[in-house]
C-alpha cells in the first residue's frame, strides 16, 4: 500500500519509519541511546514517552482518538501496535490516509511543544487533518489533469459583474501566513488586487476562511456591490454555503464573514476554484511570504495573461 501512495507525503513516510520499527528520536528511544533526557511525556507527565505514547495513547490525545472514530476503545488504544492501526484500516484507504496524517501531525506538535512553536489544538487535530488530505486530493487530481488545462481556466463573471479570487500561502519554516486576493471584471481585466502576511501558522481550512475574509474587507472598501467569490478551499466553501454553525477558529471565521458579506448592498456568492483557476490569488499570497510590495510582479502579469489567452 504505502509503495503506492503518493511519493513524498510526510505523513506517509513518517508511518512508513513507524512501521518499520525505524528509531524515531522519542523521548524513550534517546534515553535508551544513553542520551541525557527526561523520559517522562511532557503533556501528562504520567507515562514514558514512547513514539506510540506520544502519537496515539497518551491521555492528552484522547478528544483525537475521538473525534477519529475508528479506535477500538481506549483499552485497545493502550496496547496497539502500528501492525493493529494498520490491520484496522486494511480495508478502507481514506481511513489508513486519515489515522497516519492524524499521527504524523500528533508527533509534528509534539516537536512544535518541545521547541516552542505554535501548534494545532488538540481538538483541531483531526479537522486539520481532514482538511489537509482533502486539498491534496484537490491538487493530486489536478495535476495528473494538467493535460486538460486548457479546459480548466479562469471564467469571467457576467456583464458587470466582478469575481473576487482568495487564496492563502503558508511558510513552516518561517511560521508565516501569506494571503492574496485579486478581483477582476468581466473583460478580465484585474480591477483591484492586495496581498499581506503576518507571523504564526493557521490551519490550512483557517488560513484561506482568513483570505476571504481579507479579500471580501478589500473588495468592500473598494466600493464593489456584489461579487462572485471563488476560493479553492472546498472545505471552506462547503461551510459557508452550509447553514451548521461550527464552535471552532474555523466557525469563527465563517462568522466574521458572514457579518461583512450582509454589509454589501449586494449579492455574495461563494464558489469553489480549481487551482488551476486560482493561480493568480495563489502566487499573491505566495509572493506575501517574501514580503515583496508589488502586486503587478511579472509573474502575476503573465498569469493573468494567460488566462485571458485562454479565453481567446
Amino acid at each position: 500500500m504505502l509503495a503506492r501512495s503518493p511519493r513524498g507525503l510526510p505523513m506517509l513516510l513518517f508511518f512508513n519509519n513507524i512501521y518499520k520499527n525505524v528509531n524515531i528520536p522519542s523521548f524513550a528511544n534517546l534515553a535508551a541511546r544513553k542520551i541525557l533526557v527526561e523520559v517522562c511525556c511532557r503533556f501528562c507527565s504520567c507515562s514514558s514517552e514512547d513514539i506510540l505514547h506520544a502519537i496515539w495513547t497518551c491521555s492528552s490525545l484522547r478528544r483525537v482518538r475521538e473525534d477519529c472514530g475508528f479506535s477500538g476503545g481506549s483499552s485497545w488504544a493502550t496496547r496497539a501496535s502500528p501492525l493493529d492501526f494498520l490491520m484496522l484500516c486494511k480495508h478502507s484507504l481514506d481511513n489508513f490516509l486519515l489515522l497516519a496524517t492524524v499521527l504524523w501531525k500528533n508527533w509534528c506538535n509534539c516537536n512544535c511543544a518541545l521547541h516552542d512553536r505554535p501548534s494545532v489544538a488538540v481538538c483541531e487535530v483531526v479537522p486539520w487533518c481532514k482538511s489537509f488530505l482533502a486539498e491534496f486530493g484537490e491538487a493530486n487530481s489536478n495535476h495528473h489533469l494538467a493535460g486538460l488545462s486548457r479546459f480548466l481556466r479562469w471564467i469571467p463573471p457576467i456583464l458587470g459583474g466582478f469575481k473576487l479570487n482568495t487564496d492563502a500561502a503558508l511558510d513552516f519554516k518561517k511560521a508565516r501566513t501569506g494571503l492574496g486576493a485579486v478581483v477582476r471584471d468581466h473583460l478580465s481585466r484585474v480591477v483591484l488586487s492586495g496581498m499581506t502576511s503576518f507571523a504564526g501558522l493557521l490551519s490550512p481550512a483557517v488560513a484561506e476562511a482568513k483570505a476571504i475574509l481579507f479579500g471580501l474587507l478589500m473588495a468592500f472598501e473598494g466600493g464593489f456591490p456584489k461579487l462572485l467569490l471563488n476560493s479553492y478551499s472546498i472545505t471552506v466553501i462547503n461551510v459557508l454555503n452550509g447553514s451548521n454553525l461550527l464552535f471552532s477558529e474555523l466557525g469563527l471565521m465563517v462568522e466574521d464573514i458572514h457579518h461583512l458579506v450582509h454589509r454589501f448592498k449586494g449579492e455574495v456568492s461563494f464558489s469553489h476554484s480549481p487551482c488551476l483557476t486560482n493561480r493568480v490569488a495563489h502566487s499573491l499570497a505566495k509572493l506575501a511570504l517574501i514580503d515583496f510590495c508589488d502586486d503587478c510582479h511579472p509573474s502575476i502579469r503573465y498569469l493573468i495573461l494567460e488566462d485571458l489567452s485562454l479565453l481567446l
